[in-house]
This record gives C-alpha cells, sequence and structure tokens, in this order.
C-alpha cells in the first residue's frame, strides 16, 4: 500500500486513532496512580537438601529420591500455608480499614515467593504502599516459617524416635523369645547341625525380612513427614519395593514348608537369628543419630538474608513521566487505525478494485457532497457555480470512461451501483454533458423511478417519461424534454403511479425498443439505472445496454457484496466497461 494511501487511511479513521489514544492514555494514567507509592522489600531463606543422607532413615535399594524442584515447590506450599502467614497476621497486627485482621489471602496478596532452586534459596517479596511495612512483612514471614519448620522438624525427631524405639524392643522380643525356642529343641535331644545349602536359603530369607523391615521403616517416616511433606512419588516406589519382596519371602515360606519338620525348625531358627542380629545394630544406629541430630538441634532452614532496607520503584514526574505514556497512547492509536484498516473488507482505493474485483479502473471521484434538491429551479451540470467544479472533476473520468469503450459500443452506456444515492446519477449526468460539449446530441435517460434523481436535476411540468414509454407502451421520442443545453434533452423517470400500479416486472424486450427508438435519433443515449440490488428493473435495462459502467461508492460497501452483484449482472449478460469509485453524497435522497 502506498504511502498516500496510508495517510488517506489515517485521515478517515482518526476518530479511531484519537479515541484509541485516549483510552490509552487515561487507562495508563489510572494505573500508574494505582500503582504508585508501592514499596518493595526482599527476604532469603536457605533450605537444607531434603533428602541427603542424613535425611534419610536407610538407603533403600532402587529408592529414587524425591526432586529438588518437588521439594522446593513444598517448602513454598509450608510457607504460604495458614499456621506460617497466621502467625505474622499476629505478630505485625495486620488489619484493615474497620479495624479487623486481614485474612490470609489478602497477606497473600502482599507476599511472593520465589524458588531459586539452583541455590536452593527462597526469596520472599513483600509489597506494600505503607513506608516499613513491606520489610517488616518479608521478614515476619521468614521468622514464621523458620520457627514452624524446626516446630515440625522437632516433632517429625520425635515421631521417628518413637518408632525406632518400639522397633528395637519388638527385636529384643523377639531375639528373646528365639533364644527360648532354641534352647527347648536342643532339649529334644534332636540333632542341631542344619546343612550349608540350607543355611544359604535362610540367609537369603534374612536378607528380605531385614530389606522388608528398611522399607516399612522408611514407608512410616516418609508418610510422616512434617518437614519436607509426604513424597507420593517416593512411597508409591517403596511399595513397588516391598510388594516384591513380599512374594519372595511367601516364595521362601513356601519352600520351607515343604522341608521335614527338623530342618524347618532349624531353617527358622537360622533365618530369625541372622535377621535380627543385622536388624538390631542397623536400628539401633540410626536411633543414635537422630538423638545426637536432636541434641545439636540443627535447623533444616535458616535466614540467610533480612530485608533491611526497602525499595520503592522509580517514577518520573510531570512532563517526563507523561510523554513516554503520550508516546504508547500514540503508538497504540496507530495500530488501532491500522487494524480497523486491516479489518477493513471495504472497496476504498484503485488497489482494491483491480486486486479484489479484477475489474479495470477507470478512475476515483474527489470527496463531495450534495444538497438536496428542494429547490425547483433547473441546475444543469456545468452550468452553476455551484457545479462548475464537479463537471471538472467529472470531465476526466469521462474522458476515461470515452477511451475504454469502441465506438461501435458507445451508443446505449448505462450507469449502475450495488447501492442506492451514491453519486451514480450525477455521473452519468457528467458524461452525458462531457460527451455533449464535443457536438453529440445525448439522451440522459432516468430510469431509477426509486430515486428519480436526474429528474430532479433537470425538473419541468411534465413527468411523463421512462415508465410510460416501457409500461404504456408511449413513443418514447415524444417524451424526451430539452434542456438549457441544445445538445442534452432528458427522458425523465415518469409518474411513479404508473410503476406501483402496473405491479409488472420491467419488460427486457420493452426496455431494448425504447432505448433502440432512442438510438435512432441520438448520437449517445446515457442510462441512469436502478441499482443493482436484488430488486427488479436493474438486470433488464442493464442487459439492453451495449456497455456498462459500476459506480462503487467508496468505502462503504464490502468485496463480497461488490462481487455478488457483479456476478448476478455478469450472468444476465452485463458487459461492463470498468469501475469508478465515487466519493460523492447526496443529501435527502
Amino acid at each position: 500500500m502506498e504511502i498516500r494511501h496510508l495517510l488517506d487511511a489515517f485521515y478517515r479513521r482518526r476518530s479511531v486513532f484519537f479515541a484509541a489514544a485516549a483510552v490509552f492514555f487515561i487507562v495508563g494514567m489510572l494505573l500508574s496512580l494505582l500503582f504508585r507509592g508501592s514499596y518493595t522489600a526482599t527476604s532469603k531463606i536457605l533450605i537444607a537438601k531434603s533428602r541427603s543422607g542424613e535425611e534419610l532413615l536407610f538407603s533403600v535399594s532402587e529408592a529414587v529420591p524425591g526432586g529438588r524442584k518437588a521439594d522446593m515447590d513444598r517448602q513454598v506450599d509450608i510457607l504460604k500455608s495458614g499456621p506460617v502467614i497466621n502467625e505474622v497476621i499476629k505478630e505485625l497486627d495486620l488489619r484493615d480499614e474497620k479495624g479487623a485482621l486481614l485474612g490470609i489471602e489478602k497477606v497473600l496478596g502482599r507476599i511472593k515467593t520465589v524458588p531459586v532452586w539452583e541455590a536452593d534459596i527462597i526469596e520472599i517479596r513483600a509489597y506494600s504502599r505503607r513506608p516499613g511495612e513491606a520489610a517488616a512483612l518479608a521478614n515476619s514471614a521468614a521468622r514464621q516459617y523458620v520457627r514452624w519448620v524446626q516446630r515440625l522438624k522437632k516433632e517429625e525427631l520425635e515421631s521417628t524416635v518413637r518408632y525406632l524405639s518400639a522397633e528395637l524392643d519388638k527385636i529384643k522380643s523377639g531375639q528373646q523369645a528365639l533364644e527360648k525356642d532354641a534352647a527347648a529343641f536342643k532339649k529334644t535331644g534332636v540333632k542341631a547341625d542344619i546343612s550349608d545349602e540350607l543355611a544359604a536359603k535362610a540367609g537369603k530369607s534374612a536378607e528380605a525380612l531385614v530389606e522388608k523391615a528398611k522399607i516399612e521403616a522408611e514407608i512410616k517416616r516418609t508418610k510422616t513427614a512434617g518437614l519436607f511433606g509426604s513424597d507420593s512419588d517416593r512411597v508409591s516406589s517403596l511399595m513397588r519395593q516391598l510388594e516384591i519382596l513380599e512374594k519372595a519371602i511367601s516364595k521362601h515360606e513356601e519352600d520351607a514348608a515343604a522341608l521335614p519338620e527338623t530342618e524347618r525348625k532349624l531353617y527358622s531358627f537360622a533365618r530369625d537369628r541372622r535377621a535380627f542380629n543385622t536388624l538390631y545394630p542397623v536400628f539401633a544406629h540410626k536411633l543414635n543419630e537422630i538423638k545426637v541430630s536432636e541434641a545439636l538441634n540443627t535447623s533444616p532452614v535458616q535466614i540467610v538474608s533480612y530485608a533491611g532496607s526497602e525499595r520503592k520503584p522509580v517514577r518520573a514526574n510531570g512532563a517526563a513521566a507523561l510523554l513516554p505514556l503520550a508516546l504508547i497512547a500514540a503508538f497504540a492509536g496507530l495500530i488501532a487505525v491500522f487494524g480497523a484498516e486491516y479489518m477493513d473488507q471495504s472497496i476504498r482505493c484503485c488497489e482494491d478494485v483491480s486486486r479484489d474485483l479484477g475489474m479495470k479502473m477507470l478512475g476515483h471521484t474527489p470527496a463531495f457532497n450534495l444538497p438536496d434538491f428542494s429547490r425547483r429551479n433547473e441546475i444543469v451540470i456545468g452550468g452553476s457555480d455551484d457545479y462548475g467544479v464537479l463537471f471538472g472533476l467529472m470531465k476526466d473520468i469521462s474522458a476515461s470512461v470515452d477511451g475504454a469503450l469502441p465506438a461501435e459500443k458507445r451508443k446505449t452506456v448505462a450507469f449502475v451501483s450495488p447501492l442506492r444515492d451514491d453519486g451514480k446519477s450525477f455521473v452519468a449526468a457528467a458524461f452525458a454533458s462531457y460527451l455533449a460539449s464535443s457536438g453529440q446530441k445525448v439522451l440522459l435517460v432516468d430510469s431509477d423511478i426509486r430515486t428519480r434523481l436526474v429528474s430532479r436535476i433537470y425538473p419541468g411540468i411534465s413527468e411523463e417519461g421512462f415508465a410510460e414509454a416501457v409500461f404504456d407502451g408511449k413513443n418514447v421520442l415524444n417524451l424526451v424534454r430539452g434542456t438549457s443545453d441544445p445538445f442534452v434533452d432528458v427522458l425523465k423517470a415518469g409518474r411513479p403511479g404508473v410503476f406501483e400500479t402496473s405491479r409488472a416486472l420491467f419488460d427486457r424486450n420493452a426496455v431494448g425498443q425504447v432505448l433502440s427508438s432512442a438510438g435512432s435519433v441520438y448520437s449517445a443515449v446515457i442510462v441512469d439505472c436502478p441499482a443493482a440490488d436484488g430488486r427488479s428493473g436493474s438486470i433488464e435495462i442493464l442487459s439492453s445496454c451495449d456497455a456498462a459502467v459500476l459506480i462503487v461508492p467508496s468505502g462503504r460497501l464490502d468485496k463480497k457484496t461488490v462481487l455478488d452483484s457483479v456476478s448476478m449482472m455478469e450472468k444476465a449478460g452485463v458487459k461492463f466497461a470498468g469501475v469508478v469509485l465515487s466519493d460523492i453524497r447526496t443529501g435527502g435522497n
């Protein structure tokens, strides 16, 4: 698209530009006022590795540690949980305008947590319009989170200690019962030697029982973990391993059940003794580690950076603040203009005609607003100072039309448009005047009975005309009327009652006879046709003429409407010489 078309689009849609720019500017100002004075402050918390060796009870085969991102996300959930935020509200005594304590959601709206996974840090960013409140909010959230985590850690350690102590007691009881059963078995005098093969089977079964006890302990700890939350993926992995182990243990038990009673006893003594002797030191060692950790009171989280100062966003004042906003608003206005232009499917310029319609472009009228014709005096194109400019502008377009048609196809030329009252009649009258200025005797036929615009351009006493010639069969040469231009005669539209009372469609043969009769006397017959809007008359008249000129009102019809109208006329045999874009507007018609 050429620069002049862009400028023309901007001029036509200047109201869109100013509206979009104004809306954008006002919204920008409101947002600037809404967020003005917002202070920010940031505190930082270091998170210990949640799945390091000391955090696991036992190293279980194929146990997949939880992802670091998932661990950090669980910490964020704890930080934003009700117990932590409620303590923050109480510590800072946060209240609304009515004096009531703020709800959790409103406080969370002032806090943003940002996990930095690669550094094992969670940043707590707080916002407030009051000086000092953002720093207090960030620091309080960090403190309350650390306190809550320490509490959860203590509860978790105590729960683990109780569990391991109970398991050790079970192992001791099991060992004591085992020794009693073994002593009783020896007193029976039965040979107490176990074969190497049976001892190996008992060892494998004992290893499976030990692994099962470790997995059950790890599942117990993972499900009840308070600090890092329940890791469902890890629990699922452990449960799958436990299921496999239980199947193996069941197979060992089935094999043992098939043994003779003596061998079965020896097998169970060897299995249980080895299992108890392996589990007890393992559980005891882990219990001792946990008690040492509890005594040292090591914290899995710590504050590494307090929000000591607040940062207020830098905002320019005065003209310096308005200038960028005004430039952005202007840019938004331009985007709106060209967006509206892009979405507009109407025919506006020569490129639209050649690209979208595929027809020859004959000319483009300038913008011209014509008044209504309440006056009864005769107005002749080119004969009045009011319309002299219009006549000069139309002369160039008429020359293009004249050059577009061969001599044998200039006898009857019709002017038609898909829309009523778009300057079509004035272009037709201008063309007639142009031909008359070269010495040709021209008849201007007003066949547009609905608008009758040509009849108003050339008013007169007699109202008989085209309607009487077509519907009543009167001689057309007796109905023509002269004008102040001796080379231009006019056949007016006729009385409206004739067309209305006939209730008949236009007869193509009758129309052809009327135009043929006029063509035998006049050098050229110029026909102002009714709009091709689907009503009767237009197709019959157009198909009776040698050629037609399509008048398209600029910017008032979309491409599809024009194409549908052209297709309908071409199917009826209408031959178009080309297209004239019209910016003429008529009022009161």
